[in-house]
């Protein structure tokens, strides 16, 4: 996450959908926070999307 701390960026928000699991382990594992989840529907189903969030001033090194 240094291009965007080198940029001037104070957090990283990326959003996914709570059944794709692998994208959550990915964001938990860089320490991005689930901050919120809103049921919608898309692809013809109903889905709950997640919002995450990297607080880059938060952030070690170690943990991205």
């Amino acid at each position: 996450m240094n291009p965007p701390r080198e940029a001037g960026y104070r957090e990283v928000v990326l959003w996914t959908n709570d059944i794709l699991g692998a994208a959550r382990r990915i964001y938990q594992r860089h320490g991005f926070a689930l901050v919120s989840e809103k049921p919608h529907r898309s692809f013809g189903k109903d889905l709950t999307g997640q919002e995450w969030r990297l607080d880059l001033h938060r952030a070690r090194d170690g943990d991205e």
